[in-house]
């Protein structure tokens, strides 16, 4: 019963009764001196049991950016005080080509799909031209842009697995087909990598624009709870205890 039913050896499954029945001795033997008064269950089954109702008010940080605003002035400064925010990690830009199943196919259509991935991959093989090789098969290539592992680039909708193992890649390296299971097959190879660097402003300025704005309306929002929380605490302390509301 032990070998079919628990999938373990008599020796190992002694073992874990051994340690069970420890931990029960060891349990009993710390908890064997307390005891509990009747008040204090009760009190504890009244705190386990006892629910509240809040209500909130929410300040959409949105609602305030759309009226905030930075000059190139305060970009640039808040830049040159921050610049390793905006630091660059390493990344990389990604060519790849989607053979997807027909519809309805078939078996056989799918088989098909197969050896137009592998083709693509010997004609690159070949003649490392892999616009030319995706062409041939009559596939498009697209590309991903640079990302980075912090950032990964996920609308091409790959798992974030395969996306690390890109990251292992040569420049211009490309991968075996990959079958997607009830999808296709995916071709890829690696465009371009980039080293961590810090970009210049220009690079990053709506990045940085945007951080900034985003700063503001935080500034604004939480002013304006503040201003809020004031009322509703000058009101609560005018109200009867008795017909008080949040509102």
């Amino acid at each position: 019963i032990i070998q079919a039913a628990l999938k373990s050896g008599p020796r190992e499954f002694e073992e874990s009764i051994r340690q069970s029945l420890l931990i029960g001795k060891l349990y009993d033997q710390i908890t064997s001196s307390v005891s509990l008064t009747p008040e204090q269950i009760a009190a504890e089954y009244q705190k386990r049991s006892e629910k509240i109702q809040c209500s909130s008010i929410l300040f959409p940080l949105n609602d305030y950016k759309k009226d905030a605003s930075a000059s190139d002035e305060e970009v640039k400064n808040y830049y040159q005080e921050h610049k390793d925010d905006f630091r660059k990690s390493f990344s990389i830009d990604v060519e790849y080509v989607q053979l997807d199943f027909p519809k309805d196919g078939g078996v056989q259509k799918e088989v098909e799909m197969k050896y137009k991935a592998k083709a693509i991959f010997d004609t690159y093989a070949q003649n490392p031209d892999f616009k030319a090789a995706a062409t041939k098969q009559g596939f498009e290539v697209k590309e991903s842009g640079y990302f980075s592992k912090e950032d990964p680039n996920f609308t091409m909708g790959w798992t974030y697995e395969l996306l690390l193992e890109a990251f292992n890649m040569a420049e211009n390296e490309i991968h075996e087909p990959i079958e997607i299971p009830k999808k296709g097959y995916l071709v890829f190879k690696i465009k371009g990598r980039k080293n961590a660097y810090l970009p210049e402003l220009t690079e990053v300025q709506e990045k940085v624009k945007d951080v900034v704005i985003s700063k503001k309306a935080q500034d604004t929002a939480l002013s304006k709870s503040k201003e809020i929380l004031a009322q509703i605490q000058e009101k609560w302390s005018q109200t009867d205890a008795a017909t008080r509301n949040f509102t």
